[in-house]
């Protein structure tokens, strides 16, 4: 499969399993961005790479008291943005009919990377 361009982070469907991917190459990048973009209020540089790695894993995986993590809400933010868009794959629960699994094509879901 062709890497898709990475400007700070990714998603692609590797095997069973949709992969979220933040390269370390790209957290300088990636906090500019947040930075830019009024996020964070003062910009940060990452001094060590593999630390600053372990605290981002933590903090995506850490849980909030209702459990749900960082990773929860962005899936949940992404969800109601395909409802909103009028996405294909899914439809009203109670009214959906189910459909034979079929194999995902891998290169339309890795997203504009333009």
């Amino acid at each position: 499969m062709t890497q898709p361009r990475v400007h700070g982070g990714y998603a692609a469907i590797e095997g069973d399993a949709v992969v979220i991917r933040f390269p370390l190459a790209f957290m300088q990048t990636a906090i500019d961005g947040a930075w830019g973009l009024n996020v964070i209020d003062k910009r940060q540089k990452v001094t060590d790479q593999a630390e600053f790695a372990k605290e981002f894993c933590r903090e995506l995986n850490a849980e909030s008291e209702n459990g749900t993590t960082l990773i929860h809400r962005m899936a949940d933010k992404a969800f109601v943005n395909m409802i909103e868009s009028g996405a294909f794959g899914f439809d009203d629960y109670e009214t959906a009919q189910p459909s034979p699994s079929v194999a995902v094509n891998k290169q339309s879901t890795q997203g504009d990377q333009s």
